[in-house]
């Protein structure tokens, strides 16, 4: 069963794809199947205890 996965994280063009895991993460994510989203802090709204708002992107994962 495909989950959606929301990983906080940098813009993607700032990621260095020999180093950081979290592009490993979400290319073992995709690959198997799950639908991937990221967020940048900055555009989190909080109501507390609850995510109201996240602006996202849905990008395309390489590990290579």
């Amino acid at each position: 069963m495909p989950l959606s996965v929301a990983i906080q994280m940098d813009p993607p063009a700032t990621l260095n794809p020999k180093g950081d895991t979290t592009l490993l993460l979400a290319a073992e994510a995709q690959a198997r199947g799950h639908r991937l989203y990221y967020y940048h802090p900055s555009t989190l709204s909080l109501r507390h205890p609850d995510v109201t708002h996240a602006r996202h992107g849905a990008p395309a994962v390489s590990a290579h």
